[in-house]
């Protein structure tokens, strides 16, 4: 077998081949194709249809694709629902998965994560829950906590103590082990406004309003479009977008090393040995402190040092942009992920500083919920109220669903493949939703 990769890589993108309008060019195709027995793809709820087909361009006749994923999550960023597509002709064989692995059944209670999660996705409100972080004995078991919020702000008050309370002695919890996330990017809870309090709270150079690594400046400040973002020594990083001339990639975490005078940043990737993207110079393996410069003025060179993480340099102005602190991440971001400990604001403001009412969940909706509680292994803790909880179970995201005209497409033409493939049973249905508790 081969390292996993992402489909970009797998498929060698070529930025210098790539057309207008955003088409994606890649150096595999139908004249280049991929020499491989089996692809297997995870997480295949989040392949949208373009990238899809340029997968399906660059297989060999006698290679097997196999798409793993879970199309109750959140769907892909890009156009179509390929994954709920193919699943729903039934004529495409698949095997449907029913034991969990992710929360381990050892009585720890992090089982109960799992099943509260299930019946999210059925529609139902969460059950098997606490209302406070620490038992009578003072320790913070595993599980699903509910922590009672009535507004947004007071959401994300609740995150920022909870983060605090199991860093402390007492929770016993190290900052790496959690992740925070929120519903989207603004707002009380949104993930810049809880990213600069969880900084302040989890890097000691913010404390001081500066670091220091090397004897260079550990903290800067760039004006953003929704105010001012600043990035210290030891901050938690997320890529969040395909940077091919770093060879730096969507969802990659890092660390910040150094903040130099000018504002620009040094990251510390935290993936193992990542070819370069094309034409990038290659790393000639030397050990350094300090990565090396590949020239261009305000920064913006990486390299791959010689224990295989890529080090790579950003311009202030990347924050927020390119990449961004990682504190809190929101679910869309997440997803794919797995964390020891997930706390999430599932929380909407409305125009009153409340939550939202029914008509206005918006992306509080089944899928994202379903999303967010099952990235957590260990604990989870949701700082919102059971009547959100079930609304957002209710809303089982049918205003957004993507008409795409594929699973038709796919009948049709399965229907014309000689023997075909035995039609798979038919889903049990799942129980009534129960309805949502009176306000």
């Amino acid at each position: 077998g081969r390292r996993a990769s992402t489909v970009h890589r797998l498929l060698e993108y070529s930025p210098m081949k790539s057309g207008g309008g955003g088409r994606l060019n890649f150096e595999r195709n139908k004249f280049n194709p991929l020499e491989l027995d089996a692809v297997v793809v995870d997480e295949a709820s989040m392949l949208d249809v373009e990238l899809a087909s340029k997968l399906l361009d660059a297989l060999g006749p006698k290679t097997r694709l196999i798409l793993v994923g879970d199309q109750d999550q959140l769907p892909s960023v890009g156009a179509g629902s390929l994954f709920g597509d193919l699943l729903a002709c039934r004529c495409v064989p698949r095997v449907v998965l029913t034991e969990i692995f992710r929360q381990a059944k050892d009585g720890s209670g992090a089982e109960g994560i799992a099943l509260d999660a299930h019946r999210v996705n059925r529609g139902l409100a969460p059950a098997l829950f606490r209302r406070q972080l620490f038992t009578s004995d003072r320790t913070a078991p595993n599980g699903l906590v509910l922590l009672e919020s009535q507004s947004a702000s007071e959401a994300a008050d609740r995150v920022v103590d909870t983060v605090e309370q199991l860093v402390s002695s007492m929770g016993g919890r190290k900052a790496d082990e959690i992740q925070v996330l929120a519903p989207m990017k603004r707002g009380p809870c949104g993930t810049i406004e809880l990213n600069r309090r969880l900084q302040r709270l989890l890097n000691p150079n913010a404390a001081v309003g500066s670091g220091s690594l090397g004897g260079e400046k550990g903290g800067g400040a760039v004006s953003g479009w929704d105010g001012d973002f600043r990035v210290l020594v030891g901050d938690r990083v997320l890529q969040l977008v395909n940077d091919y001339d770093r060879g730096v990639f969507n969802g990659e975490p890092g660390t910040v090393t150094h903040v130099h005078q000018n504002g620009s940043f040094v990251v510390d990737f935290e993936a193992a040995a990542v070819e370069a993207a094309r034409g990038m110079a290659q790393s000639d393996g030397a050990s350094s402190e300090r990565p090396r410069a590949r020239g261009g003025s305000g920064g913006g060179w990486s390299t791959v040092r010689a224990d295989g993480r890529r080090v790579a340099e950003y311009r202030l102005s990347d924050l927020g942009g390119v990449v961004s602190l990682a504190y809190a991440l929101t679910v869309h971001k997440a997803q794919g992920g797995e964390y020891p400990v997930v706390v999430a604001p599932l929380a909407l403001a409305s125009t009153t500083g409340g939550f939202t009412t029914r008509g206005a969940l918006g992306m509080l909706q089944r899928p994202l919920v379903y999303t967010a509680m099952s990235r957590a292994s260990e604990l989870l803790v949701l700082a919102s109220n059971l009547e959100v909880l079930a609304r957002a179970a209710a809303e089982g995201g049918s205003g957004g669903r993507r008409l795409t005209g594929l699973a038709p497409r796919l009948r049709r033409a399965l229907a014309r493949v000689p023997n075909p493939p035995a039609p798979a049973p038919a889903p049990a249905p799942a129980p009534a939703p129960a309805p949502a508790p009176a306000p």
